[in-house]
């Protein structure tokens, strides 16, 4: 909404500045100037329109820096304007590349990352944990850093100037079917690690136990529903931490409860909070609280 406001207003002040300079110097320079500060604040805000709209607002600059030149009032003065305008496009095409350096990282660089993260799952025996989550951890960070790079350079700047950089929409489809195998993947392989590794279940089972009309106990536990929220109540000697998974990237938006008997994890949801004695996050849009013992270490 910001933006949108901002946008309104920087062409509402073009529009102004036209109408000034129409009836100084004539319709004419009024629309050039037009055009040439409408192509600019497609520049500006590039990131908020499309493309065609971008290439739009492109063309009109150039169009409008053309006709100024052919409006100058003599004829060497419109030939030198025409050469300006000339030594500019080649002078364009010769320091673009220093302005849209070539990326760090391609597609396929991604798609053998993924396949190492891969190979680093299936392969994962659960023997020496400690060695091989820490492995895996940073092939993810990687992965993920990765994909912030590529998605910097895809905007319509690069797209005009470097478009072999460009990912087009068929290799979009295809980056986000890698990207649906990779989060089944890790997703299957925070299952068994949790089991198998912390000795712990999944505890989104509470949340679909409980209803509005009768809270759901365990001997750890007991959680309650509204048509706000859940609350989540924990025995005395229970205990919600992060310590002994946070020490693994891959791990960082889980956490576990520590019951007498049994563990649980759960995910955190797109935000959290934690204090002494009470953690709170959401589970599929509802919030949540836990009040207990909080101890949220991390390494």
């Amino acid at each position: 909404m910001l933006y949108f406001v901002i946008g309104f207003l920087y062409l509402s002040l073009i529009l102004f500045s036209s109408i000034r300079v129409a009836k100084k110097e004539g319709i004419h320079r009024g629309f050039l100037f037009f055009f040439i500060q409408f192509s600019s604040a497609t520049l500006v805000f590039h990131e908020f329109i499309s493309y065609n709209f971008f290439l739009f607002g492109i063309l009109c600059g150039v169009a409008s820096i053309i006709g100024y030149a052919l409006t100058l009032n003599s004829h060497p003065k419109r030939l030198g304007a025409l050469g300006l305008c000339l030594v500019g496009y080649y002078a364009f095409v010769y320091f673009t590349p220093n302005f849209i350096p070539e990326p760090t990282y391609t597609l396929s660089d991604l798609e053998e990352a993924y396949e190492t993260l891969q190979q680093q799952i299936l392969h994962e025996d659960y023997v020496s944990a400690d060695e091989a989550f820490r492995e895996i951890s940073s092939t993810s960070t990687y992965i993920s850093f990765m994909e912030l790079e590529i998605e910097r350079s895809q905007n319509h700047l690069s797209r005009l100037l470097a478009p072999d950089t460009h990912i087009d929409k068929g290799q979009q489809k295809k980056l986000k079917a890698i990207r649906n195998k990779y989060k089944m993947l890790v997703e299957n392989f925070v299952d068994e690690a949790m089991n198998e590794v912390f000795e712990a279940r999944d505890g989104l089972f509470l949340f679909e136990e409980v209803n509005e009309e009768e809270c759901y106990q365990l001997d750890d536990l007991t959680i309650c529903q509204t048509e706000e929220r859940y609350q989540i109540n924990l025995e005395e000697e229970v205990n919600v931490s992060r310590m002994g998974i946070s020490r693994y990237s891959l791990f960082d938006s889980y956490y576990l409860i520590q019951g007498v008997d049994e563990q649980y994890y759960i995910k955190l949801g797109n935000s959290y909070t934690f204090q002494e004695n009470q953690l709170q996050s959401d589970y599929d849009g509802t919030p949540y609280t836990i009040s207990g013992r909080i101890s949220w270490y991390l390494y």
